[in-house]
């Protein structure tokens, strides 16, 4: 594994994530978040440190993946990266069976997850396979 692209490649996805992160809960689903208000933290009870290890954590998994996988990996990133990006939508769908959210905020995150998942994947891709 190059540990340069890794490096980059890990550092292209938080700063994506970051930015899309910010702009989808932010500002695009920030009404949601108001109407349902009761289930959230407090902005001063945010655990900012956490959200930030846990966005580094993920884009730094996904360069590791990538770097380690065979070859191929570039050939289809984005056939890949779709897919990475449904299994994690997967996987946010759930949530709506135990928590009292509207369907459309949950779908929004299903939605908001695979276009994540399908970019950073894709970022991944192109890096670590240069």
């Amino acid at each position: 594994m190059d540990y340069k692209k890794l490096f980059f490649s890990t550092l292209a996805i938080f700063g994506f994530i970051f930015s899309f992160d910010l702009i989808v809960h932010g500002h695009l689903l920030v009404d949601f978040y108001y109407d349902t208000s009761d289930l959230w933290r407090n902005e001063n009870e945010y655990k900012m440190g956490i959200m930030l290890a846990t966005q580094l954590a993920y884009a730094l998994f996904i360069s590791m993946l990538c770097g380690c996988s065979v070859t191929s990996v570039s050939k289809c990133k984005y056939a890949n990266g779709l897919i990475f990006g449904l299994i994690l939508a997967s996987l946010e769908i759930a949530k709506y069976s135990y928590m009292p959210i509207p369907f459309i905020l949950s779908m929004w995150w299903c939605i908001a997850t695979i276009i994540r998942g399908m970019i950073s994947w894709v970022f991944a891709a192109t890096i670590t396979s240069k």
